[in-house]
């Protein structure tokens, strides 16, 4: 294990120690501000993201930290010091609400960078806080689902056979469900089985395990700190993930780590499931 995947791996547990004893309680549920990158601040989301800064400051390195709550925080030196060369991109609770609700599908998520842009990724570490269940991978390497090689199901030829993870939930009266499930009925009726789980983060690594063949959030709301660990993960477990715009699929490494912009994404066990995908949201966008 390198050593920053062992130190980010280690952050996420410091985090589920902290969060657990709070998962369904109205505490967890306070409003406690408007996050940087466009949600509410949650009590749960401000502990999290708190312990995640400190498990940074303790490592004495300078780190550049992108987080979904504070924004861009400078921990162990200034702008102008070496932090410029080493990221990382945090989100402290995905499926903040699975937390208020005490339902056990949410996670804390932490990439590590080189450099400024997402093929910089060498590290990730996603775990799910209620259970325990870590993800993790290191660039080269491969990825880890707790402690045995997580590689991903190759079997579903096609939709027909696929599980496939969708996020079908508008932020802030974007959409109306129904609205959605008719414009994207091509793609929602395809697959075998459909989950709605309510963790981009963790249900994008599950393609990593094979627990789902694939996954796709066509709402264009994601932000990059909800799939930055996820994306090596799943590559590294031998599978695909890309963003999709217009229809197409975008490579993500020579997207920039920031805290602003907006994107849909696709996660895929193989090309031809992704192919498959893609020509389903045209469809869908093409309404």
């Amino acid at each position: 294990m390198t050593r920053w995947r062992e130190t980010i791996v280690g952050i996420t547990r410091d985090v589920a120690d902290r969060i657990r004893p709070l998962l369904g309680t109205a505490e967890a549920n306070k409003d406690v501000g408007d996050g940087a990158g466009g949600d509410v601040t949650k009590h749960v989301d401000a502990v999290a993201e708190g312990v995640i800064i400190e498990g940074f400051r303790r490592t004495g390195e300078p780190v550049k930290i992108i987080t979904e709550e504070q924004g861009v925080v400078m921990v162990n030196g200034g702008p102008g010091s070496s932090a410029a060369r080493l990221v990382a991109i945090v989100d402290p609770v995905d499926g903040s609400f699975n937390a208020t609700r005490n339902l056990p599908f949410l996670a804390v998520s932490i990439a590590i960078a080189c450099g400024p842009l997402v093929r910089d990724i060498t590290d990730a570490a996603v775990l799910n806080i209620a259970t325990g269940d870590l993800f993790s991978a290191s660039r080269g390497e491969g990825a880890w689902f707790n402690d045995k090689p997580a590689t991903v199901n190759r079997h579903a030829a096609s939709m027909a056979d696929a599980a496939m993870g969708v996020d079908v939930n508008p932020k802030k009266g974007e959409f109306h469900r129904i609205d959605f499930f008719k414009q994207h009925e091509a793609l929602l009726d395809a697959p075998k089985k459909i989950r709605v789980l309510g963790s981009n983060t963790l249900e994008t690594c599950l393609v990593a395990t094979g627990a789902l063949d694939c996954f796709v959030d066509v709402r264009g709301s994601l932000r990059l700190f909800d799939v930055a660990a996820a994306w090596l993960i799943v590559r590294e477990a031998g599978g695909h993930v890309y963003e999709v715009r217009d229809g197409q699929a975008i490579d993500m490494g020579n997207r920039e780590l920031a805290i602003d912009g907006r994107l849909a994404v696709l996660a895929s066990a193989t090309l031809a499931l992704k192919e498959e995908l893609l020509a389903l949201v045209r469809k869908g966008l093409n309404k």
